[in-house]
This record gives C-alpha cells, sequence and structure tokens, in this order.
C-alpha cells in the first residue's frame, strides 16, 4: 500500500522540520513537500506532484493565509486540508470549513495528527448529512464575503462609475457605455480610469476579471 503523501504548509522553521521528522516516523506517511507561505502552497499544490493530505497552518506571516490559500487550492485540487491551529479560535475555524477543509487540529495535540491523517485519507470526516450541512455553510459563508467585497468596491466608486462598471462587465464597448449613459466617450475614459485607479487594476479587463471573481 503506498503512504499519504503529505504536503505540509508551516511558516515556522523549527515546527515544520520537527513535525516532518516526527511524521516520516510513520512508514504509512510521507512528507512529499514543505511550505512556509501561501504563494510557495498554491504554487507546489498546482505541480506535478501528487499530494492526498495538505496540513495547512491557519496563520501564516502573521496573518490567516492559510484559510486564503485553503480556498484557492480547494478551488482545483482534490487534496483533502487539515487546518493547524495554535489555538481554538471559532471564527478561524469556522473560516477555515468554508473556505474547504475538512478537518483542524490543535498544535499541541502533535500526536494526534498521524491518526488524524489516517481517519480523514481513508473515511469521510463527516457523516453524509453532516456534508450537507458543511456544503451549505461554505456556499452562504462565500456569498457573504462577495457581498462584504462588493460593498467595499461600491464604497469606492461614485454611483457613475458604478454604473459604467455594470455595464463593462456586460462586455459594452465605451462607444456603447457612452450611448447608454448619455455621456460622451471622453468622460467614460475618465471614469474607467478612475475606477481602475481605485479598484488597483492596471487595465478595464483586469476591473471586470476582478469583479466577476468575487460574483
Amino acid at each position: 500500500m503506498e503512504p499519504i503523501r503529505i504536503l505540509l504548509v508551516e511558516d515556522d522553521p523549527r515546527w515544520q522540520r520537527g513535525l516532518t521528522e516526527y511524521l516520516m516516523r510513520h512508514t504509512d506517511l510521507c512528507v512529499v513537500g514543505n511550505c512556509a507561505t501561501k504563494e510557495e502552497a498554491i504554487q507546489f499544490a498546482s505541480g506535478m506532484e501528487k499530494v492526498d493530505i495538505i496540513l495547512m497552518d491557519i496563520c501564516l506571516a502573521g496573518s490567516a493565509s492559510g484559510i486564503e490559500a485553503t480556498l484557492e487550492i480547494c478551488q482545483f485540487h482534490q487534496a483533502k486540508v487539515i487546518m493547524l491551529t495554535s489555538l481554538e479560535d471559532d471564527h478561524f475555524i469556522l473560516d477555515s470549513y468554508g473556505a474547504g477543509a475538512v478537518n483542524y487540529m490543535v498544535k499541541s495535540n502533535f500526536e494526534e495528527i498521524p491518526n488524524m491523517i489516517r481517519s480523514t485519507h481513508y473515511h469521510n470526516p463527516q457523516p453524509r448529512f453532516a456534508n450537507k450541512i458543511l456544503k451549505e455553510f461554505r456556499r452562504l459563508v462565500r456569498f457573504e464575503k462577495s457581498q462584504l467585497e462588493m460593498d467595499k468596491i461600491q464604497s469606492l466608486l461614485t454611483p457613475t462609475e458604478i454604473n459604467i462598471l455594470k455595464l463593462m462587465i456586460k462586455e459594452c464597448s465605451q462607444k456603447e457605455i457612452a450611448e447608454e449613459l448619455f455621456i460622451s466617450v471622453g468622460t467614460v475614459k475618465k471614469h474607467v480610469s478612475s475606477i481602475m485607479r481605485k479598484l488597483e487594476c492596471k487595465s478595464s479587463q483586469e476591473v471586470v476579471k476582478k469583479v466577476t471573481k468575487i460574483v
């Protein structure tokens, strides 16, 4: 039987090294990669290396970017994510499940991590009914985050800019936008430049991509 292949995402070098050595003592477990940042984790998961379980530290570089990494990785990878945390913070744990994690473990209980990995890999860690609830919960969390992001965008833009943005999303040209809003093409260009600046985008295409990704 092949060992369970594990990606460990942890920014503390000593903890990363210690946990890797501890897990590698178990013949049925194999740490195939170590990452210290969100970007490294996403890049590794995007590669050719097979990964069954991802042990993801919630806090990377002083922020909850482990949750952000989990959200992105779970959109394209089938590996099951177990979150590692120093404290049982309900807010972080709920956000982790919303991002796609299937389990979490407090670091102080590191001796239980091997069994957690096995149970998560070989068995569904949640009963069928709980899975349905978890799926709906994730949908609601993502919807709430999308709403917050859209509210933030709308707070940055003027009413005219919001109308222009809506037409941009519909793939209207600047000429079509000008005709729809009864303004000049030059005015449209000025508003588009303002939208790009406020949303920190380098092009109108990037603006549309950013907004549609949220929606």
